[in-house]
């Protein structure tokens, strides 16, 4: 019974993804919901930008000032700003940090507001705004400051700021995290100006914030500087303290030292230094004294020796000139004399007299006498030479001792010196400090009090006459935007988490099954049952009908002329719409030569034997039960009709229905019937849930797969064709039903009259 030609599929090659066309459709499908989802959006973004309260927002600008301040000709402990992107982020950042806050909440009484303590909240903004009497909230009580322009005052910027740590932990209070969120601080572009915001409900309010903020951060910077000079100040006292008491150690522990080791000072040198060095001095005199006095000694001993006394007789001058000058004194001079007189006088008493006369033995006898008297001195000379070199070596000898003497003194005091130098070192270094520290506590006392901020306000906050947000035409837009992206994000999510079959030109990608025809949806709710299984008469060339003869034009594909065909119309889940078009297309196959049966093989339910114009009291069930005959079963209704094999109208349920079909009276009825007629079409029940067209399948030349287009789970159908076994080999494809107009499948491929009939139909 089965055909061995080769089915044809009637449909385009399925494409691989998503295309724009399926999300053109997907869109039209969900228009209703895309259209509600923005609306329903919209209207709240409207009531809430009409609700929502205006906040203004004032500006104060700040100068940062790194150029150098000199008040005083000192250093201040605090560095000048540097004009670098980090220093001023950072300043931008203290304008707006905690201590310059409390302070500005402090000085302008900020605690108590009930803008920032939520005691006019949004409802009563949104009866306001509305129109209802509910007062306006005392915005504007906010005592007004003047600007700082004088010098801080010393606990100026410490009692507003709560001695830096808060009022009470004003940090930790809500009123203090309002305030904070409604305060900003940014770098103008790349300058040195700093914008300081502050946004409120009222534009009053919001220019003094701003304009208090600013000056409040002069104040800070100037209190800051202060600090730090005291701080440093106090710092410096302490360390004074430490390094006079250091300096006093140490100066006490170099003067015992110097005491210990015997070391003193006197006229800018080491009395022992000063002391060696005059014994040096004295004992090369002393030597040189020595020497002096040796050669006075050796010359006079020699005079003494080699002189008048060694050569009687010799002339006096001769003697004369033999004494060394250093003794020719008047004494020797004059005896000098008187013996070379002497002498002179008996040497020309020798030439005229004999040696015995008297005259030249008394001249011989003076001359003798002076000789003698001569000699005697030069003996008194060498003998004072004589002491005078003893009393100069005694006088070395002692020198030499008492420099040794200091030598070791000197060695002694030389191996402790470098623990005296690194004391008086260390004590140096100390001074030094000590007296840069005196200096420098000195000047910050002076300086003190005259600091001046690195930066100044050069412009005000002035009162805004336009709320800075909200941005209504902006939020409304924004809000339309979002929310029609959000009705095609809904759309869309909806149609992907589909379980069905997204669209006929996904079919095969789908279930792996060849589209046959795309049924389009019957949505007019005027029509019954019965209407729906005459579509084919009553709307010939509608969609509909045109949808029926692509199914009978797969079915007839490659059918030989004459050649009977047995056809099972299918169904993964009930309620998928076969029965209606296994009806009309058993009226068109009528309408054309041969004869035609329609078989409703569901026993349990009998769709078609329900909504049939005549369907008698006897059907399938009865047939093969035996109770009734097969051609007392089937009727026409008319000339033109099909012929109708109706399931049954009461069955009893005696036997189950599949083991009527499983039964040879089964296959005989269906070899008579295949004998009667060319065609028979078989509406078969469901295959999930019972087994009956399973068991119809073995009877049947091709098998047609109905299913609603996103409805139908995929799933369910693939396990529908497994459910076939063998038998699905013989399925021919799938027939998508309840196609809408926004689907972009077309039955026909363009637009005519007939679909033009059928919209119109539907």
């Amino acid at each position: 019974m089965r055909r061995d030609e080769t089915k044809a599929q009637v449909d385009e090659p399925p494409e691989d993804g998503l295309g724009l066309g399926d999300i053109v459709a997907m869109l039209r499908r969900r228009f209703g919901l895309i259209a509600t989802v923005t609306t329903i959006l919209t209207a709240i973004a409207v009531v809430v930008v009409l609700v929502w309260p205006n906040r203004y927002e004032a500006i104060a600008v700040v100068q940062l000032d790194p150029r150098p301040k000199k008040v005083t000709r000192f250093d201040n402990v605090y560095e000048d700003l540097k004009p670098d992107t980090p220093t001023i982020e950072s300043e931008a950042e203290i304008a707006i940090s905690g201590p310059v806050l409390r302070a500005v909440m402090t000085r302008l009484g900020l605690t108590d507001d009930p803008e920032l303590t939520g005691q006019t909240g949004t409802f009563d903004e949104i009866l306001r705004r509305l129109g209802f009497a509910v007062g306006r909230p005392a915005l504007q009580t906010i005592p007004h400051h003047p600007p700082v322009s004088e010098p801080a005052r010393p606990g100026d910027f410490e009692q507003l700021s709560g001695a830096r740590g808060g009022p009470d932990g004003l940090e930790r209070e809500p009123v203090f995290a309002a305030f904070n969120d409604r305060v900003s601080a940014r770098r103008l572009r790349n300058t040195q100006l700093i914008e300081i915001r502050y946004s409120s409900r009222d534009p009053v309010k919001a220019a003094r914030v701003a304009t208090t903020i600013a000056e409040t951060y002069i104040l800070a910077q100037i209190t800051s500087k202060r600090e730090a000079s005291e701080v440093a100040n106090a710092q410096i006292e302490k360390r004074i303290v430490e390094l006079r008491r250091t300096l006093a150690g140490a100066e006490r522990d170099i003067e015992q030292l110097k005491s210990r080791l015997g070391v003193f000072q006197a006229q800018g040198g080491e009395l022992t230094e000063r002391q060696l060095a005059r014994e040096m001095e004295s004992l090369v005199e002393a030597r040189r004294r020595t020497a002096e006095a040796a050669a006075r000694h050796e010359a006079a001993r020699r005079a003494l020796a080699g002189g008048p006394g060694h050569a009687p007789g010799t002339a006096v001058d001769s003697a004369v000139v033999s004494i060394p000058e250093m003794f020719r004194s008047p004494t020797i001079r004059a005896l000098a004399e008187a013996l070379e007189k002497a002498e002179r006088h008996a040497e020309e008493l020798r030439i005229k007299y004999g040696h015995l006369h008297p005259v030249r033995q008394r001249a011989e006898a003076d001359s003798a006498a002076a000789r003698a008297a001569l000699i005697g001195e030069l003996a008194n000379i060498v003998a004072t030479a004589r002491a005078e070199h003893a009393i100069a070596e005694e006088s070395e000898r002692q020198l030499d001792g008492r420099l040794d003497t200091l030598k070791r003194e000197i060695s002694r005091v030389k191996a402790h010196e470098w623990q005296l130098k690194a004391l008086e070192r260390e004590a140096k270094s100390t001074r030094e400090i000590y007296e840069h520290l005196l200096s420098r506590r000195k000047q910050m006392a002076e300086s003190a009090d005259l600091q001046i901020a690195d930066a100044r306000v050069i412009d005000r906050a002035t009162v805004p006459l336009r709320p800075a947000s909200p941005k209504r035409k902006q939020i409304v837009l924004v809000a339309l935007v979002g929310a029609v992206l959000a009705g095609i994000g809904l759309a869309l999510a909806l149609e992907l988490l589909n379980p069905g079959i997204s669209s006929p030109a996904h079919t095969e990608r789908d279930v792996d099954l060849a589209l046959i025809a795309a049924v389009p949806r019957l949505a007019d709710a005027r029509q019954t049952q019965r209407d729906l299984m005459e579509q084919v008469r009553t709307v010939p060339l509608g969609a509909f009908a045109e949808s029926v003869r692509e199914i009978r034009l797969a079915l007839d594909d490659g059918r030989p002329p004459g050649r009977q065909l047995t056809v099972m119309l299918a169904s993964a889940l009930p309620g998928e719409g076969k029965s209606v078009i296994a009806a009309n297309l058993a009226a068109h196959y009528a309408a054309s030569p041969g004869r035609t049966l329609l078989i409703d093989a569901d026993m349990r339910r009998g769709t078609l034997t329900r909504h049939h114009r005549t369907a008698p009291s006897d059907g399938l069930y009865e047939v093969l039960a035996g109770r009734a005959a097969a051609e007392d079963c089937i009727r026409q209704d008319g000339p033109g009709d099909s012929w109708f094999l109706p399931s049954s109208r009461m069955p009893d349920f005696a036997s189950p229905a599949s083991e009527l079909l499983a039964s040879p009276v089964m296959t005989g009825l269906m070899a008579q019937l295949a004998a009667e007629f060319d065609t028979i079409l078989i509406d078969a029940p469901p295959i999930l849930p019972v087994v009956d067209s399973r068991i119809l399948a073995q009877h049947v030349d091709d098998i047609v797969i109905v299913a609603t287009v996103r409805k139908t789970p995929k799933e369910m159908v693939r396990r529908a064709l497994k459910a076939l076994a063998q038998n699905g080999s013989k399925v021919l494809g799938i027939v998508v039903n309840g196609i809408d107009r926004s689907d972009r499948y077309r039955p026909q491929g363009y637009t005519s009259e007939s679909s033009t009939v059928a919209r119109r139909a539907a």
